[in-house]
Parts: C-alpha cells; structure tokens; sequence
C-alpha cells in the first residue's frame, strides 16, 4: 500500500467516528434526561402517598444527574428535617442551574445562618436574583425588607414600590394589594390615588415613580455596597 492510500484509509474513518461518537453522547444524554424525569415523577409520586424516605431516593436520583427540580425538592426535605448542610448544597447546586426557588431558599439560609455561615449581603443577592425571574415569595420578601428596614438594611420606600411593581408585573396578589392600599392611603411616599388604587388591582401595572429609575443592575449595586 502506498502513502497515498495509507493515507486515505486512516483519513476516512476519522469523520463517521467522530459522528458515531456525538451520536452516541446525544442518545445518552437524552436517556439520561428522560431517567431524571422518570426519577422525579416517581418520587413525586411517593411524596404523594406520604412515603418521604421513597421520595427521597428517587429525588436523589434525579438529582445526581443534574435535575433542578429535584434538587429543589430533596433541599426542601432536607430543609424540614433540619439536615440545613446539605439542604444548603442542594439549594446551590439547583440555583447555578437559574431555578429561582433554589436561589430564593439558598437566600433564606443565608439570612438565617442554616447550613452556611450567616451573610445578609449575599441572601440579599440570591434573593435579588430569584425576584428578577419573578419569584414571589423572593419578590415580597424584597419589598417588605424596604419598607420596614428588615435584613440589617435602610427604609427605602422608593425600592420597596419598585418591587411592588415587580409583584404587580407577575400577578402577585399579595404585591397587587400591598401598592393598591399604599396608593389608596398615600404610603410608601406615594401621592394618595384612589384611581390608581383601582387601577392596580385591576391588574395594571402603575407608571415609575420619578425619582426611581433603577434597573436590576443598578439595584444590584446598590445591594452590593
């Protein structure tokens, strides 16, 4: 055989290998996501039926091959049952993922010292970050946090109708009511505004207050200091 040949036929194999080789991590990645799934089902399942030690085997599971919700799920129990570390490790692997409620409990740990040393400035990241993807209850806690100066920071009714208005873009009821009475009884140094009271619990989403322009970045660098 001649170089030539030698090297065509050491060339040619080259491209369906490497198309069998991504092939085959697709299908594997596909089977494992589709055995996450199967996994969650099942433990949601038995969750269900009141076996929690059921459920969270098959939480475990899903988890180790990287499912969220099932990384959410298993903190949560983990969570109840005081075992905060390592609730503390499935919040934060779950919130690397984006999953807004991992990063809303992850929050919550900090702010309360469970699991991880007590950091009011990073629970008050994790909870800006799950506010941004419309979580509630990160959303209420936010506003409430400024307008009463809880989690060791200053009153600032300005960010705290920021907030509300947040709420009120998610269709949070608890944010809808809370900026409807502020605009009915003049609060949170907003003009007293029965109409707009009205408006807002239509639903409708109240105009920026003048002075505050912030946008999420912003915020967060105000957090930050």
């Amino acid at each position: 055989m001649n170089s030539v040949a030698r090297y065509l036929w050491s060339w040619q194999p080259r491209p369906l290998t490497q198309l069998l080789l991504v092939l085959c991590l697709l299908v594997t990645s596909v089977a494992v996501r589709a055995d996450a799934e199967e996994f969650l089902n099942l433990g949601d399942q038995a969750y269900r039926e009141g076996d929690i030690r059921a459920a969270m085997s098959w939480f475990r599971k899903a988890a180790l091959q990287g499912n969220a919700a099932a990384q959410v799920r298993l903190a949560q129990i983990l969570d109840i049952a005081q075992q905060n570390e390592e609730a503390f490790k499935w919040y934060q692997k779950a919130a690397a993922r984006g999953n807004a409620q991992a990063e809303f409990k992850l929050g919550k740990l900090y702010a309360g010292g469970e699991g991880v040393d007590k950091d009011l400035e990073q629970a008050m990241r994790w909870f800006q970050r799950a506010a941004q993807q419309g979580n509630a209850d990160a959303i209420r806690l936010l506003a409430a946090a400024f307008e009463h100066g809880r989690l060791d920071i200053a009153i600032d009714h300005d960010k705290a109708v920021f907030w509300l208005r947040r709420g009120v873009a998610h269709q949070d009821q608890w944010s809808i009511k809370r900026l409807a009475t502020a605009y009915l009884n003049g609060e949170l140094g907003l003009p007293k505004d029965p109409v707009r009271a009205r408006d807002v619990e239509a639903g409708q989403i109240p105009p920026p207050v003048d002075n505050l322009n912030l946008k999420y970045d912003d915020l967060g660098k105000t957090l930050a200091k």
